[in-house]
């Protein structure tokens, strides 16, 4: 893991150098990731993200799901949000994203 590995080297990390780390991390995943605030609006997301959705990150930051996709998927979308905010676990999903 990032953390580990930041750690063993013996490197003392600032605020903002261990962000830029979890920022490149976040970045290059392979599924999904983003973040919403509680109101299920569009933070942050990463490349994949971008590149499934099909839109630029400008499009999507500040957004919703409602205003991305269709009432159907945006509705399952949200459920997971909730479920989400309210689960002490991270939630991870496999879904089929269809427009």
């Amino acid at each position: 893991m990032l953390y580990h590995s930041l750690l063993l080297k013996g490197n003392i990390l600032t605020e903002k150098k261990l962000f830029e780390y979890y920022y490149i991390a976040f970045s290059s995943l392979n599924d999904l990731v983003w973040v919403k605030d509680l109101d299920g609006t569009f933070l942050r997301c990463n490349e994949m993200t971008i590149k499934i959705i099909g839109i630029e990150k400008s499009k999507i930051l500040g957004r919703t799901d409602y205003d991305l996709f269709n009432k159907v998927c945006a509705d399952c979308l949200r459920s997971k949000d909730i479920e989400a905010i309210s689960s002490e676990n991270p939630i991870k999903s496999i879904d089929q994203l269809i427009n």
